[in-house]
């Protein structure tokens, strides 16, 4: 007679297996997170280097890097702002002036750049969902991008794009953006990071991009510098200028 039993695997020989493809999955899993952490941190690049293009392009055409306009405090929430002041507010909202871009928003106006162009890809809030919705349909709310943007801040004021002058501690003023991390938790609303504050992209006024460490959060803004937060960006900008 045909002998038709079939071998089967053994209980060890299971338990064996399950634990090289647990084993397994616990390496690539990180590998997997890393690479595509990386892959983000580089398409934040590639925006910011099309924000740059549309920065030198907005100089080349009006003489200054885009600034202003003069907008107007909000009820204690939001700061007034000349031109003059580091931000990553693009649109204005209910202030005055009402329903217009701002700062880094103004290259919008003259469709220098698209709208998703302001966002990072890992950004770490909703915002790039909700401040794009805000945009487009312009509603009566403050927006938001992913970068801070320098404005005219610790600079010599002209807003030549080859030559930003010094900045306060008397180094050449270079950098025009950055990843915005907001370290603040009083407000989970003013919580705000990009690549969970541990690598950030800088843009230079040249129109490169460079990478930096931000694990001592020298580049966030944290719970201590709530009450000092327009001092605070001007030490980042500083901290950034010096990479150049």
């Amino acid at each position: 007679m045909r002998n038709t039993s079939r071998t089967a695997f053994t209980l060890i020989e299971v338990l064996v297996v399950t634990a090289i493809i647990a084993l397994l999955v616990a390496i690539l899993i990180p590998a997997l997170s890393r690479a595509r952490d990386q892959a983000r941190l580089a398409v934040c690049g590639s925006n910011l280097r099309q924000i740059g293009a549309g920065v030198n392009l907005y100089g080349n055409t009006f003489g200054t890097i885009p600034h202003g306009p003069v907008v107007q405090g909000l009820a204690g929430i939001l700061e007034p702002n000349d031109g003059t002041v580091s931000t990553s507010q693009i649109w204005t909202g209910p202030q005055e002036p009402v329903k217009s871009t701002m700062a880094m928003g103004l290259l919008l106006w003259k469709r220098s750049i698209t709208p998703e162009v302001l966002y990072c890809p890992g950004d770490d809030s909703n915002d790039p969902v909700e401040e794009l919705a805000k945009i487009r349909l312009q509603k009566m709310a403050p927006g938001f991008c992913s970068f801070l943007y320098r404005q005219l801040d610790e600079t010599n004021g002209r807003g030549k794009i080859d030559n930003l002058g010094l900045n306060g501690v008397g180094r050449r003023a270079t950098t025009l953006a950055l990843d915005m991390n907001s370290l603040i938790t009083v407000d989970p609303s003013y919580t705000r990071t990009n690549h969970k504050a541990r690598r950030l992209n800088i843009l230079i006024f040249d129109g490169s991009v460079r990478q930096a460490n931000n694990t001592d959060n020298r580049f966030s803004i944290r719970d201590e510098d709530l009450a000092r937060s327009t001092y605070r960006r001007k030490d980042i900008l500083r901290q950034a200028d010096r990479l150049y």
